[in-house]
């Protein structure tokens, strides 16, 4: 027999500590979106179930772009 456990869990991450943000796409099933943050730590933080995937992905994106500016 095989249970799952599904929980929930809130991370705060410092904008200022993000180091890299990749999108990610299960191949076997496309529905399936992901997020991955990297941190300047080399810390990996995989995000999903969005409700809007690419608005998510264009917000993270966004606001690290403006830090670099």
């Amino acid at each position: 027999t095989v249970f799952w456990l599904l929980y929930t869990v809130q991370v705060v991450i410092p904008v200022d500590k993000v180091k890299t943000v990749n999108a990610a796409m299960n191949d076997k099933n496309h529905f399936e979106k992901y997020i991955q943050i990297i941190t300047v730590e080399k810390l990996e933080f995989w995000y999903t179930g969005f409700l809007n995937h690419e608005k998510a992905l264009n917000c993270i994106e966004g606001v690290q772009m403006h830090l670099l500016a």
